[in-house]
């Protein structure tokens, strides 16, 4: 089965900065993707996604996420492992899925090889392979900048 997603989303006004709370201005050169500059997620992330980008965005995140786990679940042959049971937020290591380094190496070979998006060090994997969400708003956050 072959699944394929359509990210079609603008937003950040040409300037990369945009006014936040208290009239303040802050950088948000990573979008409004949930992720820091460094990559890390920031507080409140699904509600920040949907707060960025808006309701189109909102449902290709959760296209995107659905798509994910149908991906992972079968390039990993996870057998037990039901993707629509996933939650969003389910971590891939510790108290989650449970993976190991056999399997990360796996999923970086899917990011690239069916979206394009490279994890390129080990410092930016440990930050995106943190739960279903973080990946796929990296994943997300690249497309858009592609």
């Amino acid at each position: 089965m072959v699944h394929t997603l359509r990210l079609a989303w603008t937003y950040a006004p040409p300037s990369g900065k945009v006014q936040g709370q208290g009239g303040g201005w802050r950088d948000e050169s990573i979008s409004g993707c949930g992720l820091a500059r460094d990559h890390t997620p920031r507080p409140g992330l699904k509600q920040s996604l949907v707060a960025a980008k808006g309701l189109h965005w909102e449902k290709a995140m959760k296209e995107l996420l659905r798509e994910l786990k149908i991906k992972i679940v079968e390039e990993l042959q996870l057998k037990e492992v039901n993707p629509d049971e996933l939650a969003d937020d389910t971590a891939f290591f510790d108290g989650g899925l449970g993976l190991d380094s056999v399997d990360l190496l796996v999923l970086v070979a899917l990011v690239d090889r069916d979206y394009g998006v490279e994890i390129f060090s080990r410092e930016l994997g440990e930050k995106v392979f943190i739960t279903l969400s973080t990946l796929a708003a990296y994943i997300a956050e690249m497309k858009q900048r592609n």
